[in-house]
C-alpha cells in the first residue's frame, strides 16, 4: 500500500441550499435575538493519511455567523415544538464542535 496524504477543504454552503436548508444563510433561523443573524460560509477540512503505522482521518467543521447579537442577561425559555438548529461548544474557548438540526421534534 502507497503512503499518501489527502487534505481538502470545500465550502459547505452551496450543498446545504440544495439540500432545502438556505434560510440559516438568510437569518431567517434566529428569532431568540434582537437583530438578525445568519451564517455566512461554512467550511470543512478534511484529511487522510496512510502510512506503514496506519491511518488517520479527521475533518472539521467551521461555521461563520453574520451579525450581531445582544443576549438577554436573564435565562429564555425555549419551546422545542418546531423545527430548529442546535450547536454544541466548549464553555471556555467558544469553538461549536457540533450543528446539526431537528426536523420533527416529536420523534
Amino acid at each position: 500500500m502507497p503512503r499518501f496524504r489527502l487534505e481538502c477543504e470545500l465550502s459547505l454552503n452551496q450543498p446545504l441550499q440544495n439540500a432545502g436548508m438556505g434560510s440559516i444563510f438568510k437569518g431567517e433561523f434566529l428569532h431568540l435575538a434582537d437583530t438578525v443573524m445568519g451564517v455566512g460560509n461554512i467550511l470543512q477540512k478534511t484529511f487522510v493519511e496512510v502510512n506503514e503505522e496506519g491511518t488517520e482521518a479527521a475533518a472539521v467543521t467551521k461555521l461563520m455567523l453574520v451579525g450581531a447579537v445582544n443576549l438577554p442577561s436573564e435565562p429564555v425559555t425555549f419551546f422545542a415544538n418546531r423545527p430548529f438548529l442546535f450547536l454544541i461548544r466548549e464553555k471556555s474557548t467558544g469553538v461549536i464542535l457540533f450543528i446539526g438540526r431537528v426536523d420533527d421534534p416529536q420523534e
